[in-house]
């Protein structure tokens, strides 16, 4: 019997208990609920006969999946010390529906979305340190001539257990130079009028202060529907209110305003966030837990001071007792 690939535009949606059989692998992954669906595939959540968790995500476009899987291995490669991204388990396809479905299965991650973890006090006060993490994620995607572009708050998890911020989804990444292949309009550089839709290295720092924007000072609904309309000039103004509205981080969004408009490298604004760090006493060591700060050098009081004078004054009278006795 032979069966054709699927080749439609509709993403196959699975029912809870559904049994997915890879076609080469011939390993079974039961269904426990849906993640997500973006803009090529969804994104369920599978556990394997030993009860291990997995994401799987499965698309109408296989060579779409293939590209992912090719850019997770990279990253991986690039920064394998940060884990930053889920492994790769395999590449199969799944017989469903009377067609064969290309599928991607990764290890999951269990954590939060970054609009969801940033509602509590202590997560928002912890928000640069996270910003911090994402551009030196972007640093080494950009290093390796590649650009994440699709950047937005559903796209970055806060590990539940290690508190480290992790990417999830690399459909978008793109060559440097070559067109923007997804992307999510409220942090896209040529919606807001402040350039092209071309990847490089701006169009994605662009898009951390729109992510920075949106998580600190939220846009309304009905003002973006409003700027859907509007004139590229009134956009590129709402933006600049909107990062100089009183809140929280108000001098962090007013270096990231910068950026809007100027051309700099991921090393730029990430010196730029760690002199923030730095300037606010949040300095820590790249990918600390998020949720934890360095502890303060303790200042010196009297009784230091005291005993300072105390070591001073022996060492001399040593010094001295050795001249004599020689």
């Amino acid at each position: 019997m032979s069966y054709k690939i699927a080749d439609a535009t509709d993403i196959p949606r699975f029912a809870e208990g559904t049994v997915l059989t890879g076609r080469f692998s011939k390993r079974a992954y039961r269904v426990t609920c849906l993640i997500g669906i973006g803009a090529n595939g969804a994104v369920y959540l599978v556990t394997d006969d030993e009860k291990q968790r997995y994401a799987l995500k499965v698309s109408a476009q296989a060579s779409a999946l293939a590209v992912e899987c090719d850019r997770l291995r990279t990253m991986a490669d690039i920064s394998r010390e940060l884990h930053v991204s889920p492994d790769v388990v395999e590449l199969d396809d799944v017989y469903f529906a009377h067609a064969y479905w290309p599928v991607l299965v990764m290890t999951y991650i269990d954590g939060e979305a970054l609009d969801e973890w940033i509602k509590t006090k202590a997560n928002l006060q912890q928000f640069p340190i996270v910003l911090e993490q994402l551009v030196t994620m972007l640093e080494r995607l950009h290093d390796a001539g590649l650009a994440y572009c699709d950047i937005k708050p559903s796209n970055f998890l806060i590990e539940k257990t290690s508190g480290r911020l992790t990417m999830i989804d690399f459909g978008g990444v793109t060559v440097i130079g070559q067109a923007v292949k997804e992307f999510t309009e409220p942090f896209d550089r040529a919606w807001w009028g402040f350039g092209s839709r071309k990847a490089d290295v701006h169009y994605d720092l662009f898009a951390v202060c729109m992510l920075a924007v949106h998580l600190l000072r939220p846009i309304p609904k009905h003002d973006l529907k409003r700027l859907a309309t509007a004139h590229p000039r009134e956009r590129r103004a709402y933006v600049a209110n909107q990062m100089s509205m009183p809140g929280p981080h108000l001098d962090l969004l007013d270096r990231l305003s910068f950026v809007l408009t100027n051309d700099c490298t991921s090393r730029d604004v990430l010196r730029m966030l760690q002199a923030y760090l730095r300037s606010t006493q949040r300095t820590v060591p790249s990918y600390a837990l998020a949720g934890s700060t360095r502890k303060s050098r303790r200042r010196w009081d009297s009784t230091d001071y005291g005993l300072l004078a105390a070591v001073i004054v022996f060492a001399s009278s040593l010094v001295g007792i050795l001249v004599v006795s020689r």
